[in-house]
């Protein structure tokens, strides 16, 4: 094949432009009521395999790459149902289904082709990039969450705070528990009023 500077040097790329070029033709003869069902059904999947081959060329990482040529594969195994469907109903003759047939087959051996040399599984499950090694170099470990710090230790009572409010009691320190001190930690002193007196 050569040296490969762009998608447009890929064996497989210009096939796949010819198979889509083919398929337009052949759904020129379908009746206009199919005009919104199996001819834009046929097109679509038909571009769209050369499409996902130029688009993971472009994006320049083997794991895209790989991602792009089995979206590829599955617009391919898409189309050649159309062929057998559009034959039983008489719309295409058996020469016609046979030719578009052996097309996506060559065009299925050669996206294998390069998904292997890519280090990818010929035949992984559409959509998910194989199982081979091209898939999982894209993918990144994300670190572990890290655990939760234990719950705090409950708070203790500063002493020279319950020194403070023990005075204000007329108390002595010592002699209050550590629940009295919270307690007249949370509940101030009550505030007495005077009103000054006439002259």
């Amino acid at each position: 094949m050569g040296l490969v500077r762009s998608y447009r040097d890929l064996t497989v790329w210009r096939k796949s432009m010819d198979l889509a070029v083919g398929i337009y033709g052949l759904t020129r003869g379908f009746p206009a009521e199919e005009r919104y069902g199996l001819t834009a059904q046929m097109r679509r999947a038909a571009s769209s395999i050369a499409a996902n081959i130029a688009e993971g060329w472009a994006r320049r990482t083997t794991g895209e790459f790989v991602q792009a040529l089995s979206v590829a594969r599955g617009s391919l195994a898409e189309l050649e149902t159309f062929p057998h469907l559009t034959a039983r109903l008489e719309m295409i003759d058996e020469k016609q289904a046979a030719g578009a047939l052996d097309s996506c087959a060559e065009i299925h051996k050669m996206l294998n082709a390069l998904a292997k040399s890519l280090g990818v599984a010929p035949d992984g499950p559409a959509g998910a990039g194989g199982r081979g090694k091209g898939r999982r170099q894209s993918r990144r470990r994300l670190p572990r969450r890290q655990a939760r710090p234990p719950n705090p230790q409950p708070l203790i009572p500063n002493p020279f705070r319950a020194a403070f409010y023990a005075a204000r009691i007329n108390a002595t320190p010592r002699t209050l528990s550590p629940a009295g001190i919270k307690r007249q930690m949370r509940e101030p002193s009550p505030v007495t009023l005077t009103t000054p007196r006439k002259t």
